[in-house]
């Protein structure tokens, strides 16, 4: 009886959690069709809604009582290194040489897009998942796999603009650091580390797609492919190690 009433509770949240999801999606999708309207340089839309959703998330921690950092570990805890695996992935997969340098109002606005989609996913998927889907200390399988899918599949609105197999790498590969980063976020209590190794992640391909007439020097596919290997074995890791798996499921 009392499994049943957790089964029902479980699938109530996590409706209402991939509903939301969505909401935040579409509306982000809504807001780049907004700035292309306006100018290829312009996310001024995208901007509005991230931090719309920002407040909002700070709002609901605010009233449920839900802290957004955990531990007193800063930002310069050792673990920030591991959560810089992704971003090495990525820098292997996309480095080219500059052959010019960019202007300044660019690398603002590569930052601040970067910055502000790392801070609304980092607050919704890993602050609100973890808040909604722990269970003293701990998650069922099925809860990991619920925040780390809705995180990657968040990502197929990408399909208005770019091409089917490049999504599908973006929501298998956002899958696996959705597992990643909650993993972090767990372990560590701390947000920033998170934040952190999530901005400089999306920051590579952002900044080197600044030169796309330039070759990528490194990609192959292994670069990704042993990135997201990496990530899945610290994750399970840490889960079995800290003993971060609900047994009775």
């Amino acid at each position: 009886m009392v499994h049943r009433k957790m089964q029902k509770q479980f699938t109530a949240k996590a409706i209402v959690y991939i509903m939301i999801s969505l909401i935040c999606a579409f509306a982000l999708a809504g807001a780049a069709f907004l700035d292309r309207e306006m100018g290829k340089d312009s996310y001024l839309f995208d901007t509005i809604i991230k931090c719309v959703i920002i407040i909002g998330v700070f709002a609901y921690a605010s009233f449920a009582g839900i802290p957004i950092n955990t531990s007193d570990r800063n930002v310069m805890t050792p673990w920030l290194f591991v959560a810089l695996i992704p971003f090495w992935a990525n820098f292997f997969s996309c480095f080219r040489i500059p052959d010019r340098v960019p202007d300044l109002a660019a690398l603002a606005r590569i930052l601040v897009i970067v910055a502000t989609t790392a801070a609304w996913e980092e607050l919704f998927f890993r602050c609100v998942g973890k808040s909604l889907f722990e269970h003293k200390g701990k998650y069922t399988i099925g809860a990991i796999v619920l925040l780390a899918l809705t995180f990657g599949c968040t990502h197929l609105i990408n399909i208005f603009f770019y091409d089917p197999v490049s999504v599908l790498q973006q929501i298998i590969n956002a899958s696996v650091c959705g597992i990643f980063w909650l993993v972090l976020y767990r372990h560590t209590g701390s947000l920033w580390v998170t934040f952190v190794g999530h901005t400089l992640q999306n920051l590579v391909p952002a900044f080197f797609n600044l030169f796309p007439e330039q070759d990528v020097l490194f990609y192959t596919p292994v670069n990704l492919i042993l990135g997201m290997l990496i990530q899945l074995a610290v994750s399970v890791y840490i889960l079995n190690k800290y003993g971060y798996i609900e047994k009775n499921q």
